[in-house]
């Protein structure tokens, strides 16, 4: 796992429930059919978190945590 700052842990651990509830609203059987499917899909991690205030520079960590999972939910 890779290391991340103690305060982008704890603002990685408050954004989590909105990221949380932003994928629920995301049908599993047909994706696209969400509510603004395209814009979603358009977005990367990265933008996700500046546009939800992710502080300063912990936006690589969350990447980075990203990159890590993604074989784990493949």
């Amino acid at each position: 796992m890779p290391k991340i700052g103690l305060f982008a842990l704890i603002d990685l651990g408050r954004k989590l429930p909105q990221l949380e509830k932003l994928a629920r609203s995301v049908p599993l059987a047909d994706p696209m059919s969400a509510q603004n499917a395209s814009t979603l899909d358009a977005q990367s991690l990265a933008d996700w978190l500046e546009y939800i205030g992710y502080i300063e520079g912990a936006i690589e960590s969350g990447e980075r945590v990203a990159e890590e999972v993604r074989p784990l939910v493949r």
